[in-house]
């Protein structure tokens, strides 16, 4: 047994159980969650600032949630209506706290990511698309 951190173990994930199993495919699935829940607190505490109102709608690759602690910003993993706030445990936190919920839509609906070429690119314009 490994321990992670203060008052928690890492249990053994018993790999032995699906690895002999195929791949699924999710992206269609109903049996994924309607609804998705982002923390607004990170692992060490710190609020995270909200990027979306509620009744917005959003796409995969949505910037939703820009940490205050980690310049990483969260993204949306699925397509949907941003429902609002709920209270919601958080086992990185280890107590309740504010999570931003997504209706998920099932349609994935992806981000047109804006594309630069490299070569015409100036520096600033390149970090910035990163």
């Amino acid at each position: 047994m490994i321990i992670t951190s203060i008052g928690r173990r890492h249990i053994n994930g018993h790999k032995e159980l699906t690895a002999h199993k195929e791949v699924l495919d999710l992206t269609n699935d109903q049996e994924v969650a309607s609804k998705v829940y982002f923390p607004l607190v990170s692992p060490n505490g710190k609020e995270a600032t909200l990027l979306v109102k509620e009744k917005a709608k959003v796409k995969v690759g949505t910037k939703i949630i820009q940490r205050v602690d980690f310049e990483v910003p969260i993204y949306s993993s699925v397509s949907g209506t941003v429902l609002g706030i709920e209270t919601r445990y958080s086992a990185l936190v280890g107590k309740p706290v504010e999570h931003l919920v997504i209706e998920n839509d099932y349609k994935y609906t992806t981000l047109k990511l804006k594309t630069l070429d490299y070569k015409e690119a100036s520096k600033e314009e390149i970090v910035d698309a990163i």
